[in-house]
């Protein structure tokens, strides 16, 4: 299996440090940045990024400007939101909207590889039916242009 790659957008830098220690440590890449707009530029610079962490408040701000963008340039990639019990609200709109999925921060180490192990299977399962789906396509059209 492929190395996972990361991207953690986090407002506080003590808990970001400890993410990635503790990600690092699973043998999983991690970027670490604070703010939204760093990380459409990141997004544009590394389409390779499985996963994206992003604290709920930040991926929130806007009405989710950050959330559908990221959606939106990045359909494949699966977006998990960080939160704390007082934002669980938040995260429940963000899945609405589309995230993948939700974590209570701090939480466990082990609780936050496992649901990035589960988003990261989830979308190579994804992207196979997407590369499938085009290949039927493919020999569908080629059998139509044989004489």
């Amino acid at each position: 299996m492929t190395e996972t790659k990361i991207l953690l957008i986090d407002s506080d830098e003590t808990f970001s440090d400890m993410v990635k220690k503790d990600l690092s440590a699973n043998q999983i890449s991690i970027s670490a940045i604070s703010g939204g707009e760093q990380a459409l530029k990141c997004l544009e610079l590394t389409p390779e990024i499985d996963v994206v962490l992003i604290e709920v408040q930040l991926a929130a701000s806007e009405d989710f400007k950050i959330l559908r963008e990221i959606q939106r340039q990045s359909p494949t990639i699966r977006l998990v939101l960080l939160a704390d019990p007082a934002t669980l609200d938040l995260a429940i709109e963000g899945m609405r909207l589309g995230a993948y999925d939700y974590l209570i921060k701090p939480g466990e180490s082990r609780d936050l590889v496992a649901k990035i192990e589960e988003a990261k299977n989830e979308r190579t399962q994804h992207l196979e039916k997407i590369l499938l789906a085009g290949a039927k396509v493919l020999k569908q059209k080629w059998l139509s242009d044989m004489p």
